[in-house]
């Protein structure tokens, strides 16, 4: 059972215009992913940052029912930028097709290949949200 920690320090932000959303707790996090995630596909996803109070960051792309995480170390930016991983299919059968989204605004893609089923995504989500650990519970490649 993981311990509900979060404060309204966490925080979640999609758009550079737009102010970051404060959220109090692990379950709205997630219910608002959810939220933010209706109307996507992979031709038309949307990127979330998830930021914790200690600077911790998690990159969430949602593309319909396939996410695609970025994690983050605690001292990223204190090491030069390096120690980023991103998901990687448990199947290595996904084909390469493309999966596009917005960040902050401005369109990038990844490979359908770093993608996840929503489900495992949202289980590593709450491990991230409630350890500086890298989440166990699907496959990592680092950046």
């Amino acid at each position: 059972v993981l311990q509900d920690t979060m404060t309204n320090d966490i925080t979640l932000s999609s758009h550079a215009d737009r102010t970051a959303e404060s959220l109090p707790t692990t379950d709205v996090v997630i219910d608002r992913l959810l939220e933010i995630g209706l109307g996507t596909t992979p031709d038309n996803g949307v990127a979330v940052v998830i930021a914790k109070p200690n600077g911790q960051e998690m990159v969430v792309v949602i593309a319909g029912d396939r996410w695609c995480l970025d994690w983050f170390p605690v001292d990223y930016h204190e090491q030069g930028c390096v120690g980023s991983y991103h998901t990687v299919a448990a199947n290595h059968d996904a084909s390469d097709y493309i999966v596009t989204y917005y960040i902050q605004g401005h369109h990038s893609e990844c490979l359908a290949s770093q993608t996840i089923a929503k489900e495992d995504a949202i289980r590593a989500i709450r491990l991230f949200l409630a350890s500086v650990q890298r989440p166990d519970c699907v496959q990592w490649e680092m950046d």
